[in-house]
């Protein structure tokens, strides 16, 4: 089973942490990955969620903030979690700041994300 928050969370740092700590326990030892997908499920309103009084999820925004301040100054590639000079606009090595560059060739089809690259299924 994998862990979950004790309380619902928007916290990019919590999630992050759960992420990596899901890696730790399923990886190989000396396995090396650079990203992880994260499936958010049982979403809930911040407004309806209700727990006992005095135990509220204690909510450190700090984080959050500041990388929200530093791409809304900068722009959208300048800071997150994790990006360990692996994100960018995607295009350069420069952008990147990676010594490698993805081959859109080798692109993976994005049929659940891309209208125009749905499979299509043919009855005959």
């Amino acid at each position: 089973m994998n862990p979950r928050p004790a309380d619902p969370t928007d916290d990019p740092s919590e999630i992050a942490r759960l992420a990596a700590r899901i890696l730790a326990d399923h990886c190989p030892t000396g396995l090396r990955w650079a990203r992880a997908a994260v499936i958010l499920t049982d979403l809930t309103d911040r407004d309806t969620y209700m727990t006992l009084p005095g135990l509220e999820p204690r909510l450190d925004k700090g984080l959050a903030d500041a990388i929200d301040a530093i791409n809304h100054r900068y722009g959208a590639v300048h800071a997150g979690i994790g990006y360990a000079g692996i994100r960018g606009r995607g295009r350069d090595d420069a952008d990147t700041g990676a010594d490698w560059r993805m081959r859109r060739t080798m692109l993976s089809p994005r049929a659940t994300t891309r209208w125009d690259e749905i499979a299509i299924a043919k009855a005959t």
